[in-house]
């Protein structure tokens, strides 16, 4: 009975490690299985490997900013080109989709007779922080968030939009002549020094810098929190100056409406040809207007720019003489713009805010 019971002993121990042995490699097995099917690449490689062959890359700044549209950063390059048409100001934007680089985004601005840039800013309507575009033309400010810049182009270009109805496009136009309203009621620039670099075709140089642009890599709101300060004294100046002006200029409550997925603020606005012949229509709560002295009626609704020869739908704000009745030859859109207008009819006439 003995000699049994030590055989039993080792066969059943035998067993349970033989038992363990099959489930972990059964559990281990099954979990690289899965994990087969959503091996992700990191960003930093792609990337980086990308940028050594980048295309018209040459000295041009470099950055990386986070963004709502996609999960991993943005890869931004961007800068001033010269040449005998004169300096135009240059956007490429880059994102990853299903570890491939791809360019949801490009622009060319010609800035030869306006100041272009990419600045860090604090959107005060919305409470967070942004990198924007930013143009200056004559007395016009022009801020777009990156995000809102790769939306624009895939409107512009009748492709997809990104799937994410939780998103705001952002993007102003401002007047700082117009009452109180200056640049600062949208954003106040933090002044930050961006962290970025300039390329070169060197894979070592652009190694050295990548890396060191990720390591000091942070999102918007962590990047932002050094300047709350800042904002603060800013935001304090700001409501002082509302409620200086308070008598003159009346607050407006929910001064703002939506054209598609812009948002857009009733008051007065200016729409102008070349730079001239201009005219000025007034846009109120109410659905009335004014347009050029008359008295019109206006609304938001999806409108052919197309001309009769392509379909080009975009929303748009669209006036007539009585209430829901049939369009005026003045009809205007968001989706349909140039850097420094807010709005056009089609590029054409040229919109801007100009005060409440």
């Amino acid at each position: 009975m003995r000699v049994k019971k030590k055989l039993i002993i080792p066969i059943i121990i035998l067993a349970i490690i033989l038992g363990m042995a099959i489930t972990t490699i059964t559990i281990f097995g099954n979990k690289n299985l899965k994990g087969n099917d959503s091996i992700k690449e990191d960003w930093v490689k792609i990337y980086s490997k990308y940028l050594e062959d980048i295309a018209n890359g040459k000295d041009r700044k470099i950055f990386l900013s986070e963004s709502k549209l996609y999960d991993d950063p943005l890869l931004v390059v961007y800068g001033n080109i010269e040449n005998s048409m004169g300096k135009s100001f240059h956007i490429s934007i880059y994102a990853l989709e299903n570890d491939k680089v791809i360019n949801p985004a490009n622009y060319g601005y010609g800035c030869s007779n306006s100041e272009c840039d990419i600045k860090f800013m604090y959107d005060v309507e919305h409470e967070e922080y942004n990198y924007y575009y930013y143009s200056k033309f004559e007395e016009s400010y022009t801020y777009k968030t990156l995000d809102s810049l790769i939306i624009e182009f895939e409107t512009q270009n009748d492709e997809e939009l990104p799937k994410n109805p939780n998103y705001i496009m952002y993007k102003y136009s401002t007047n700082p002549e117009a009452s109180f309203y200056s640049d600062k009621i949208y954003v106040i620039d933090t002044g930050m020094e961006l962290k970025e670099f300039t390329y070169k075709k060197d894979s070592k140089y652009i190694k050295k810098q990548f890396e060191s642009l990720v390591r000091s890599y942070k999102n918007n709101k962590e990047l932002g929190s050094k300047y709350s300060d800042k904002i603060k004294e800013e935001l304090k100046k700001i409501n002082q100056e509302d409620s200086s002006n308070s008598e003159e200029v009346p607050a407006i409550e929910n001064n703002n409406f939506k054209v598609g997925t812009y948002t857009l603020k009733y008051g007065k606005y200016k729409a102008c040809f070349n730079g001239s012949n201009c005219r000025e229509f007034t846009l109120n709560s109410d659905g009335t207007a004014i347009f050029d002295g008359a008295k019109k009626y206006f609304r938001v609704e999806d409108y052919n720019f197309g001309q009769g020869v392509e379909e080009a739908l975009y929303p748009a704000i669209v006036f007539s003489d009585t209430e829901g009745g049939n369009s005026g030859p003045n009809i205007y859109t968001p989706y349909v713009s140039t850097p420094d207008c807010l709005m056009t009819d089609g590029e054409i006439e040229c919109v801007n805010y100009i005060g409440q």
